[in-house]
């Protein structure tokens, strides 16, 4: 069956000779699918679009169903039903089509990121939105935003509001201070990233919280002392002691061991700064007791520890 019979056929049943139909068939020019005959009763397929000259050809044939795509539609049309849930269909679809329920904004800042979030939100409300035009998008934060932003793209994909955009270079500013170095943790001194300032530490020294890292104070050759500006950080190697636990569930041993292991990675590193990492990893624990699962783990950090916590 080809596809205009897929589009739809009309299956006829007329009572006729079965050489003779097939002989008018043919010299009609009327396409004719799964044919049989039965007891002088023919059944007889025919394209949908050949309705009106087979009806024409043979008056007396009887319509006795329409198969395929369109049968399937002429067959729900005529339900009243069917047709209101049809249109009730397309009015929502043609009416969600129209609103915007999501903003995907991206770009090198997330302080940028949570400006524009707040820009949308301040002059369309929350999402989601009717009718978001994706040029007033971009007109509104190159307005609003144009000492902060280089560049900026917004496009709508579905749903979907993606906006792009690319951040100003903000200049920064030098800090430099009197203040000395201070030690926030015990560790073992690994490095140091120093611009200015008189270092009262070297690596492999072993150091306590509160010891001075780096001074302001320099004694010159005369042995006067001399205020330095300090700038910069010292990073230490530390340790810490890591228990986390669960509660058994149906996964694999190996996947609750990997699970907490990442929880254990998650608690140790949430006040890293900037160029702290994990050095070392021991596990000094695993076990269940009790439906609960426990994991100890002893790591070995190098981090900065001239800074804050």
């Amino acid at each position: 069956m080809n596809m205009k019979s897929l589009l739809g056929v009309d299956c006829w049943q007329l009572q006729d000779s079965f050489v003779r139909f097939l002989q008018k068939a043919q010299a009609c020019g009327v396409e004719l699918y799964d044919l049989f005959e039965e007891e002088g009763m023919i059944r007889v397929c025919t394209p949908l679009h050949q309705r009106m000259a087979f009806r024409h050809y043979f008056p007396h044939a009887v319509l006795v169903d329409t198969n395929g795509i369109a049968g399937f539609f002429l067959r729900n049309i005529v339900r009243p039903s069917r047709c209101l849930s049809l249109l009730l269909s397309v009015a929502v679809w043609i009416g969600l089509s129209k609103f915007t329920f999501v903003a995907d904004i991206q770009g090198d800042s997330l302080l940028m990121k949570e400006e524009i979030q707040e820009c949308l939100t301040q002059a369309y409300g929350s999402f989601p939105v009717f009718l978001l035009n994706e040029e007033n998008v971009e007109t509104l934060l190159e307005d609003q935003l144009s000492s902060s932003l280089v560049w900026v793209e917004s496009k709508t994909e579905g749903s979907r509001l993606k906006v792009r955009f690319a951040s100003r270079p903000a200049i920064e500013m030098e800090s430099l201070g009197d203040a000395d170095l201070i030690a926030q943790r015990d560790g073992v001194i690994a490095g140091f990233d120093l611009q200015h300032g008189n270092k009262c530490v070297q690596i492999n020294d072993v150091v306590k919280k509160g010891d001075v890292l780096v001074s302001s104070v320099l004694i010159d050759s005369f042995q006067k002392e001399k205020h330095v500006f300090v700038k910069g950080r010292v990073f230490a190697y530390t340790w810490e002691t890591v228990e986390v636990s669960c509660q058994k569930d149906a996964l694999p041993r190996p996947f609750q061991f990997f699970k907490l292991l990442l929880k254990a990675r998650e608690e140790v590193s949430k006040d890293f700064l900037k160029d702290d990492r994990i050095e070392k990893e021991n596990i000094l624990q695993f076990e269940e007791k009790a439906g609960t699962i426990r994991m100890k783990i002893h790591y070995t950090i190098y981090r900065d520890i001239s800074s804050p916590v």
